[in-house]
């Protein structure tokens, strides 16, 4: 298949929902041409394009796209998505960047690879769902939600990121 040589015909996908179409689109040529056409689309638009790749080419399309892009995007995401694209892209890094380390021998880059985007897309998920229930729990208790969010919820957030990297790492490479 061809690259569109117009959004419109991005838009007009969208709209049929042609997922098949959307799929094909980003398959069919390099992530940053990729990137540089959906760019050109709203942030909502973009995003569906894109959550029609497989993750690993949705990761590296992603990368491809300008900061801002990515942070327009990455408001309208679900939250599970989001984790599962930043696992993808720390995969992904973790490999490319492993090349020539050395390792224990029962360490392979792959496990350690796992490890970290497990604990990483854990970690997101926890935070979203420490974010929305510390001020509601504080609101319940009658203290105020915005003086607990802010100090209690980074360090809680820190708290259990830690936490769960450490037992996520533990358990996979059975340390």
């Amino acid at each position: 298949m061809k690259l569109p040589l117009l959004v419109p015909e991005l838009r007009e996908a969208i709209a049929e929902g042609n997922t098949e179409e959307l799929r094909l689109i980003c398959q069919s040529g390099h992530p940053s041409v990729i990137a540089a056409f959906i760019s050109a689309l709203t942030p909502r638009e973009a995003w569906e394009v894109l959550r029609q790749a497989e993750l690993p080419l949705r990761a590296e399309i992603f990368s491809h796209l300008e900061k801002d892009v990515q942070v327009d995007m990455t408001e309208i995401m679900k939250r599970e998505d989001l984790a599962r694209l930043l696992a993808a892209i720390a995969f992904g890094r973790v490999l490319v960047f492993s090349g020539r380390s050395s390792m224990p021998e029962n360490f392979s880059p792959w496990t350690v690879a796992l490890a970290i985007s497990i604990a990483l897309a854990l970690q997101v998920m926890s935070s979203t769902l420490i974010g929305a229930l510390l001020p509601l729990g504080a609101a319940k208790l009658k203290f105020d939600p915005a003086v607990v969010a802010s100090p209690a919820l980074t360090t809680i957030v820190d708290i259990t990121g830690l936490m769960i990297f450490f037992l996520t790492t533990k358990i996979i490479l059975q340390l």
